[in-house]
């Protein structure tokens, strides 16, 4: 059952990330009618003297957090994480900011808090809230995505590029656009028609990133939090554990081999999404745009290989780009298994690429 909120309310109980802070409620309420109960039971110097007594010892014993958290006497550090003036010539005219990887709790809102707040941006999906819409947060990651492979960027928004594999797949969609890529601070970002403000480092960075190559031979292990990996757009965690979860209608993965092997066989090994309804995952593979085979899965308890047999017609300058487009997907949320409402195909573990 579901209870539709206000957004301003939800926004308002997003304040809370775990659910034990709940507890603050009741702790205050303990604390107010211990101090009553002092005063009612006792004259008002020993009353006193036993709430000062508790008050010191509180002191002493947050000592270390209050110096760590809080110093009154010192002034804010003025050291900001982004202090490139490409920020404050892009954010006085761009107004939206949006991460390439919308989530409840985004890695980039430190270093972009402040300059949302200085530049008044509008609008951003860089955000830190305990509580969210899972499912409105998926299908606007869907969007995003879906408008990136079209070559679709906003006019008034600047992308943060979330990670390495995101900007391997961006570079590979955008790199004969007008969008401009810019890398400073530590951090890269996209703007279309704006390839014009690229300086020499940002040219010569750009120029150096390249896909990942992959070893004949050699069993690769996935993993999401590894960020230098084989995949780009529409993969998603598995919870801390090994393997990605490819995530939406189209997950991409990209590599390149280091020289002409001839044809090659990609050995996949994953598991479908547990769909005791229907028993069964589709989706088609293709090969750099080209329909290569349809595959349906049907034992979702154990790991499957996948073999995917790559004609050397079909690479293009040693780049191989596999992209899975997925049918009928459903999420945990909908199989009423958990609040996770991302749309999952299938749990990729491993691949390794040979020649035939």
């Amino acid at each position: 059952m579901e209870i539709p909120l206000n957004k301003y309310i939800y926004g308002l109980f997003s304040i809370v990330r775990p659910t034990g802070r709940l507890f603050w409620i009741v702790n205050y309420f303990l604390l107010t009618m211990s101090i009553i109960i002092i005063f009612k039971c006792l004259n008002k110097r020993n009353s006193l003297l036993i709430i000062s007594l508790l008050l010191i010892v509180q002191l002493a014993d947050t000592s270390a957090g209050i110096k760590h958290r809080i110093n009154l006497f010192m002034p804010i550090d003025d050291n900001k994480p982004l202090n490139d003036k490409i920020w404050e010539d892009l954010f006085k005219e761009y107004k939206i900011l949006k991460t390439t990887y919308p989530k409840n709790y985004s890695g980039l809102f430190d270093k972009f808090s402040y300059l949302i707040e200085k530049y008044d941006i509008e609008k951003t999906n860089l955000v830190k809230l305990a509580r969210i819409n899972r499912k409105a947060i998926a299908e606007a990651k869907y969007y995003l995505y879906e408008n990136f492979r079209k070559k679709k960027l906003s006019t008034n928004t600047v992308y943060a590029i979330d990670n390495l594999s995101h900007l391997r797949h961006l570079k590979h969609l955008f790199k004969d656009e007008n969008v401009g890529f810019f890398y400073r601070d530590n951090v890269w970002v996209m703007v279309v028609n704006e390839k014009e403000r690229m300086n020499e480092n940002d040219k010569e960075l750009f120029n150096r990133i390249r896909l990942k190559l992959i070893n004949i031979n050699e069993k690769n292990n996935l993993t999401f939090e590894e960020k230098n990996n084989f995949y780009g757009f529409g993969w998603s965690h598995n919870f801390g554990k090994a393997g990605v979860w490819s995530e939406g209608k189209i997950s991409t993965l990209f590599f390149r081999i280091e020289k002409d092997y001839g044809d090659l066989k990609l050995e996949i090994v994953c598991k479908p999404y547990n769909v005791k309804e229907k028993n069964i995952s589709e989706f088609d593979v293709y090969v750099n745009n080209s329909l290569n085979k349809s595959i349906k899965l049907t034992n979702y308890n154990n790991d499957e290989k996948i073999e995917i047999l790559i004609k050397q017609k079909n690479i293009i300058n040693n780049v191989v780009k596999i992209d899975f487009m997925f049918k009928n997907l459903v999420s945990p949320y909908e199989m009423l298994e958990s609040p996770d409402s991302r749309k999952l195909g299938i749990l990729l573990k491993n691949i390794t690429i040979k020649p035939i």
